[in-house]
């Protein structure tokens, strides 16, 4: 059985979808366990293979999906959802134990209330930074510590996250192994050869781009702020950046206010942004943090050498501490600014970086992931 609260589209659940595809078929039968049907239909859904069932613990028209899913919009909806978390964990108890799995694996913890209370052999992964988890207070990280003790094994995505996860919880140790998240190489090298057409003036490999949320974690205004500096340096190429989110109005204002309009371009958001990434000269990440960085592996992939602030957690791990890309302090815009230069005027030092990070794909990839985890499970 495999455990996840909602299966959306985000970046966990295109994880699970590699994963989940990946799990030899002919050895396993999987059951997809979803807590919380959504109000439509992922479109990572369409992409599931056909021998995986899947189960909906709380059906999103039932009384308790209507309440968990209106909590936030009206006020007697939040508070029904805080007395019927008994209810709740109750009903997806009861729908784990009618799947009687072999083994469970819970790919974003959402069964650690109720794990102790099934006995089941269950892994449990933790997609981002331990200390972020639970806005890092301390008592909560304490409590979700105990529930955490009732798995048998607890995959983290890097080193960093491992060595958060020891000082935070080091009860656990022996429980701990590092697996990153699975990409499908073949099918993001499929996606990428789609024909795009680039913004009218932009040649291929001749400009910078950017993948990600348009939110404040991404930091799109500080990348903007050292692309400025870039430029002054002698930089003309352009910064293309797609994506959505809430700050795209305040994006916007920024690149007007810096009569940036020629040079950036929003691009909004891309349901296969992997020809662009193919195209592009250097990919840049700019983020105060991240739960993992997988858009770094995409353009590792893709032939595409990266600039990333080495931000909590996992960009240094993916890019080995400066050897597969250039990492730069958080916050510190005049180093973003060189490295951008860096990388417009050394045409050698970005093929370096491309060509180094294609041969540590390896560990990333779904089936060796794959393999990893099923070593981990107890033989029947």
């Amino acid at each position: 059985m495999f455990n996840l609260g909602v299966f959306g589209e985000h970046g966990i659940d295109q994880a699970a979808l590699n994963l989940l595809n990946a799990i030899p078929k002919n050895e396993y039968k999987i059951i997809l366990h979803v807590i919380y049907e959504l109000g439509y239909t992922s479109k990572l859904i369409e992409q599931l293979d056909n021998n995986i069932q899947i189960q909906i613990a709380i059906p999103n028209k039932s009384i308790l999906g209507k309440i968990h899913f209106n909590r936030k919009k009206n006020l007697l909806f939040g508070a029904l959802n805080g007395l019927s978390f008994f209810l709740i964990n109750r009903k997806i108890r009861e729908s784990v134990v009618s799947i009687n799995p072999d083994w469970i694996i819970d790919y974003d913890t959402s069964l650690q209330k109720i794990v102790q209370r099934i006995k089941f052999f269950s892994i449990t992964f933790i997609h981002f930074a331990p200390n972020q988890l639970r806005g890092g207070r301390k008592s909560s990280l304490n409590r979700m510590g105990k529930r955490l003790s009732s798995y048998k094994k607890i995959i983290l995505l890097c080193d960093e996250m491992k060595s958060q996860a020891q000082e935070l919880w080091p009860h656990l140790y022996e429980k701990f192994s590092v697996i990153p998240n699975p990409i499908n190489i073949k099918k993001v090298l499929s996606k990428s050869i789609d024909q795009i057409q680039l913004p009218i003036g932009i040649q291929n490999k001749e400009f910078f781009l950017s993948v990600g949320r348009l939110s404040e974690q991404k930091n799109f205004l500080f990348m903007i702020d050292a692309y400025k500096l870039a430029l002054e340096k002698g930089v003309d190429w352009p910064l293309i950046i797609i994506g959505d989110g809430n700050l795209k109005t305040t994006l916007i204002q920024k690149i007007k206010s810096l009569k940036l309009e020629d040079q950036v371009i929003l691009l909004g958001h891309k349901d296969n942004p992997y020809p662009y990434i193919r195209h592009a000269s250097s990919f840049l990440l700019s983020s105060d943090y991240e739960g993992f960085g997988l858009v770094l592996v995409e353009a590792m992939i893709l032939g595409c050498p990266i600039i990333s602030t080495n931000c909590k957690v996992g960009p240094s791990d993916i890019l080995e501490y400066g050897n597969l890309g250039l990492l730069t302090k958080v916050g510190d815009v005049n180093q973003f600014a060189m490295a951008i230069s860096n990388f417009y005027t050394n045409s050698s030092l970005r093929s370096d970086f491309a060509l180094k990070a294609k041969l540590a794909l390896n560990k990333y990839d779904s089936d060796f992931v794959c393999s990893q985890i099923i070593k981990l499970l107890p033989a029947q």
